[in-house]
Formats: structure tokens, C-alpha cells, sequence
């Protein structure tokens, strides 16, 4: 008889298989490295972000408590400061809080709190329990049926997870094969994340949305150093390999050049007082 895989096995294969995850093992401080890069991404994207929306999705007011697990440089944590009573950010990499408390800083917020942990490594009784948890974009966790019980625990209201549905790289499959020369593998898939919840008695709601980006550069010579710096490299001819790719997919725009993509984004969320996982 074939025993059948639970789904947070799944994911944990998927996740391990994929090249994200592979860079990420055999960088040290990866996203310590990736910080300053990330941030400056991070701060564009503040000013786009839909507030309203995001608060009727978040189901939180001025007096609300939100939990933001692996946070970054506040991406949603510093707009939000600037609603709800209190944030924490859950974040494991130094350089990310750095980037965090410069960002609270220049936009004057101080009702952020830092917990500077894994989320696996957090305990409940440390952070306590907030109205809402929200992870974006942030489940790189191995056993993730284990995450996702913390973080219903942790919640009085409600669950927010916001992560891709489908392929979302652009061109950037074409660009790291032909940089590192091996086959890119993507990571795991919204669809895993709701089986994994399926799994444990949480039947979720799901919103996929599109998103559109664009993405500015002065020159070529701009946008190969700033993927070079987003890939962590510096060898001469792997930079003559990115210039070949990304000359065959930026365009004239805004007085400069640019990259467009669009991709799905899924937003996954439960209701903590209307469910009872088996977990």
C-alpha cells in the first residue's frame, strides 16, 4: 500500500526542490545581503499600496493590534502603523530591521514593535495574541502546517496571507539559467498553501487578483548592476549574461527604460472565531 503525502509534506519537497531555496541555503546572510536592494523596492510599493482596501481586508480600526509575520522593511507594517494601534513585525534578518527602523524613522512612526526571530522560533507567549495576522509573501518555513496553527493561534479575528498564483517571474526563469547554467525550478504555489489549510480543517476564502509592475531604469547599464545586485554577483562574464537577457526584454519608457510584467496574486484569509482546525 502507497501512503499517501499530507500536503505540508508536499510543500516542504516543493520548497526544497526549488531554486530559490537552493540559492538561499548556499548564500550566508541572504537576505541580510538582499536588504538594502529589497528596501528601496519596499518604499516604492508603500505608496501604491491600496490602504482602504487592505484595512477592510485586515478587518482593523484604530484600535486593532496587527501581527506581521516576516515584515521586511515595513512594506505593510509602516502604512498600517499609521492606522491601527499597534504593529508587530516578526522578522528574522538584521538587515531587514535596519531597513525597518530607518523607514519608521523617516515616516515618524513609533507604535512598531520588532520581535527579531524566525516565526518558527517565536513563542505565543512572547508576542501574545493580535486582532489580525498577516504574512506576505513571507511562508518560506519548511513545516508550514506548524506556521499557519501559530499564527490562527495568534490571531483574536482573522488570518491574512497574501502570496503568488501561478507564474510570476517574467523573464526571470530565462535570466537565471542563463546565469547560474542549470534549469530554474519555481517554489511551491498558492494551491499549497490552501491544501496545507484544506489539511488541517481551515477551508479558507481566496481573492486572486492581477498586478501589473513596471519597474525603471536610467540606462542598461543601470538595470544589469541593479540584477546583479539582486542575484549577488559580480563576475564579468556573468554580467555580459544578464545584459544579453535583459536587452531582449526592457523597453523605452519614462525618459529611461523599464521592465512590465504582471502576475496573480492570491489572498487567502479565515475568520479565527468561525473555525476549529484539527491541528
Amino acid at each position: 500500500m502507497t501512503l499517501k503525502l499530507g500536503w505540508s509534506e508536499v510543500w516542504k519537497r516543493k520548497l526544497i526542490a526549488s531554486s530559490w531555496w537552493r540559492r538561499r541555503q548556499l548564500t550566508e546572510g541572504f537576505w541580510d545581503k538582499l536588504a538594502r536592494h529589497y528596501n528601496e523596492v519596499a518604499k516604492r510599493r508603500m505608496k501604491g499600496i491600496p490602504l482602504n482596501d487592505i484595512i477592510e481586508l485586515l478587518n482593523v480600526d484604530e484600535n486593532s493590534t496587527v501581527l506581521d509575520v516576516g515584515g521586511g522593511p515595513g512594506t505593510y507594517a509602516i502604512p498600517l502603523a499609521k492606522v491601527v494601534k499597534e504593529v508587530t513585525v516578526v522578522e528574522p534578518s538584521k538587515g531587514m530591521i535596519e531597513c525597518l527602523k530607518e523607514n519608521m524613522d523617516s515616516e515618524g512612526v513609533s507604535n512598531i514593535r520588532i520581535v527579531n526571530k524566525r516565526w518558527e522560533d517565536v513563542e505565543l507567549s512572547e508576542i501574545g495574541q493580535h486582532d489580525t495576522v498577516l504574512a506576505s509573501h513571507s511562508l518560506a518555513m519548511l513545516d508550514l502546517d506548524s506556521a499557519l496553527l501559530k499564527m490562527h493561534r495568534a490571531a483574536r479575528r482573522r488570518v491574512v496571507i497574501m502570496t503568488f498564483a501561478g507564474p510570476r517571474y517574467g523573464f526571470y526563469p530565462e535570466l537565471y539559467e542563463k546565469v547560474f547554467n542549470e534549469k530554474f525550478i519555481p517554489g511551491p504555489d498558492y494551491i499549497d498553501v490552501y491544501n496545507v489549510l484544506y489539511d488541517l480543517g481551515i477551508y479558507a476564502n481566496i481573492t486572486i487578483k492581477s498586478i501589473q509592475r513596471k519597474e525603471t531604469y536610467r540606462t542598461i547599464d543601470d538595470a544589469v548592476k541593479r540584477w546583479a545586485s539582486w542575484l549577488m554577483i559580480d563576475e564579468s562574464d556573468k554580467m555580459d549574461r544578464i545584459r544579453e537577457v535583459l536587452e531582449r526584454y526592457i523597453e523605452p519608457c519614462d525618459g529611461g527604460l523599464c521592465f512590465r510584467r504582471e502576475f496573480k496574486e492570491a489572498i487567502i484569509w479565515w475568520d479565527v472565531r468561525e473555525v476549529k482546525p484539527i491541528g
